[in-house]
């Protein structure tokens, strides 16, 4: 005798986020969450999906996003990677995910870590923006454009740029970004000043 499946309802945040002041406090999907139904590591985030797609709007940078699919996901763990916290990734998708998924790319962002940072709603969607940049395209030989990875702009140490200053063109045009007026004012003792995270 076969069992019969059990119909599954899927439970997610659906929370409408999207009109939060910046200084909230966003708050991710809660560890309980993820084990409801069985659903695992992965959770489906419309509130993700939101604030995204009016970046993709807005944002001339992604003017190439227009019309395409993106899956947004909130992850259980984000993990961390070379000792630093792992609060998000983009990936393009291929082959049988990418055949399933329908989807030229995924962005989650770890739950773990925006609660225990406690991330503000503009910091969200600065951390969303910045998985969105990593969402390019490359022309081929025959002149399609495909999906491609972009990597970031900046590799460096802070006490490095503490010591030497703007020392080559990278670091200078970062200076020059870094110069502009921060989108968020944070409050004293948010973020360390040794080495640069938010603390939560």
């Amino acid at each position: 005798m076969i069992a019969e499946a059990k119909p599954t309802t899927m439970r997610y945040p659906s929370h409408k986020k999207l009109n939060m002041e910046p200084g909230e406090l966003y708050g991710a999907p809660s560890e309980k969450l993820f084990d409801i139904d069985g659903e695992g590591d992965f959770l489906p985030a419309p509130d993700l999906q939101d604030i995204a797609q009016v970046l993709i709007d807005r944002c001339t940078e992604f003017e190439h996003l227009l019309g395409q699919k993106i899956i947004y996901l909130w992850r259980r763990e984000g993990g961390e990677q070379q000792g630093l916290a792992t609060m998000g990734k983009c990936q393009k998708t291929s082959g049988l995910i990418k055949h399933f998924a329908e989807s030229e790319w995924v962005i989650w962002l770890a739950a773990d870590h925006v609660n225990s940072y406690s991330l503000m709603r503009g910091q969200v969607e600065a951390l969303l923006h910045h998985e969105l940049c990593h969402a390019g395209e490359m022309i081929d030989k025959e002149g399609n454009k495909k999906a491609k990875v972009i990597g970031h702009d900046f590799d460096g140490f802070i006490a490095n740029v503490r010591r030497y200053g703007a020392w080559n063109e990278n670091l200078k045009l970062c200076r020059n970004a870094w110069e502009q007026l921060s989108l968020f004012d944070y409050r004293d003792g948010d973020v360390d000043k040794e080495t640069g995270e938010i603390r939560g």
